[in-house]
């Protein structure tokens, strides 16, 4: 499963980026003068930075800093959502956990650019799409019901509130959990979660889980997904 988040641009273009600014992994305040945003800034625009600027490996090093303009290689460059697809799916048969960072009318703006995406590509049975803006996800509820979708953070805490009471009726229009180990002072991480999840027909992924006792106790509960920093030691956890 890749699991990514998308901002979108002045352009209407969607792009893969965490923060909601760039100048904490590239050099858009030296390009730019400023701090950025991506609504901001053209797709074209924003392919002048270094995304790599800020790496540092777990030794402390930093091997992209240096790279400036046109020494920065096209694949240190943002990348548009449609591009990474259109390379994973050539290279084989995966599943994603997509989520929209963008809220209001920009957030309704970037769903209706993904779906446009996921339909053309026929990905809609392969994504869960995540949002923490309520607001989207109730429009794309409303606009399209194909789109798989996961669970807004109220939903999560009725959710929680219902399992722990044990009502057997539960209606909703997530089809997964997307969730920390703890959200608030509310843990997330239990069998009773995990088990009520799985009555409703419901998937239980968790983020970002990256310690490894806490990777084997959420896979030992039946979790469905860990998105971590390090895919390869849940990896070797599952397979042991």
């Amino acid at each position: 499963i890749f699991e990514f988040d998308l901002h979108i641009t002045k352009d209407n273009v969607l792009v893969l980026l965490h923060d909601d600014t760039l100048d904490r992994t590239s050099d858009s305040v030296e390009v730019f003068g400023e701090e950025v945003r991506p609504e901001d800034k053209t797709y074209e625009e924003l392919r002048q930075l270094n995304m790599g600027a800020k790496f540092e490996d777990e030794n402390g090093n930093m091997p992209y800093a240096d790279l400036k303009g046109e020494d920065v290689p096209d694949d240190l460059r943002i990348v548009r959502v449609e591009d990474i697809l259109d390379y994973l799916m050539a290279n084989g048969d995966f599943d994603y956990i997509i989520e929209i960072k963008n809220g209001d009318e920009l957030g309704k703006k970037a769903a209706d650019e993904l779906y446009r995406i996921l339909e053309e590509r026929d990905l809609l049975d392969d994504v869960i799409f995540g949002t923490f803006n309520g607001e989207v996800s109730e429009y794309v509820d409303n606009n399209y019901p194909k789109l798989l979708r996961s669970s807004t953070i109220m939903e999560v805490l009725s959710f929680y509130v219902k399992a722990n009471l044990g009502i057997k009726d539960l209606d909703v229009n997530y089809v997964a959990l997307q969730i920390p180990y703890k959200l608030y002072c509310v843990n997330l991480g239990t069998a009773k979660v995990i088990n009520y999840a799985h009555e409703h027909n419901l998937a239980v992924q968790y983020w970002t889980i990256n310690e490894e006792e806490e990777i084997e106790y959420l896979v030992s509960l039946g979790a469905d997904c860990i998105m971590s920093d390090y895919p390869d030691k849940v990896y070797d956890i599952i397979n042991k």
